[in-house]
């Protein structure tokens, strides 16, 4: 491994930000393009969140910054507040989604990078018109993830 070729120091709402879905919003505070490809760490401001999924190779990390959220993991259900945290091993189903008015954010880490670029991907997709199915299809093979729902 050669590592990063710099240090990374960010302020806030600093880092890029693709286009991704209506009710989301992220930076991206480190790319795996930065680090060769051991993570990627990403804030994340959602309202509502994904239905049960499994990422097979990825493991996920969520740190609550702000909001409440509830995370399903398996059959088991928790919720987050400020400071809450969660790890997801690889093939794992889990699910998140936020609760009361406000949008939460969160810190997400996952090892090895890789899925930080899929939201972009996503999104390039549905504006040109593919379905939801099409558009799942593509990221569960690409990224090695299973959407359930």
């Amino acid at each position: 491994m050669t590592g990063h070729a710099k240090i990374i120091v960010l302020q806030t709402a600093e880092g890029k930000k693709p286009r991704v879905r209506t009710g989301m919003t992220q930076t991206i505070k480190v790319s795996g393009e930065d680090v060769d490809g051991e993570f990627a760490l990403w804030e994340s401001e959602i309202k509502g969140g994904p239905g049960p999924h499994i990422h097979h190779t990825d493991i996920e990390t969520f740190y609550v910054l702000e909001g409440s959220v509830e995370f399903r993991l398996g059959e088991d259900v928790s919720v987050l507040n400020q400071g809450g945290f969660a790890l997801i091993p690889r093939g794992q189903v889990h699910s998140f989604t936020t609760l009361g008015d406000d949008p939460a954010k969160l810190l997400v880490m996952v090892l090895p990078a890789g899925f930080e670029h899929a939201f972009e991907e996503m999104e390039a997709m549905r504006s040109q018109g593919m379905k939801v199915e099409q558009i799942f299809k593509v990221v569960e093979d690409k990224y090695d993830t299973k959407f359930l729902t």
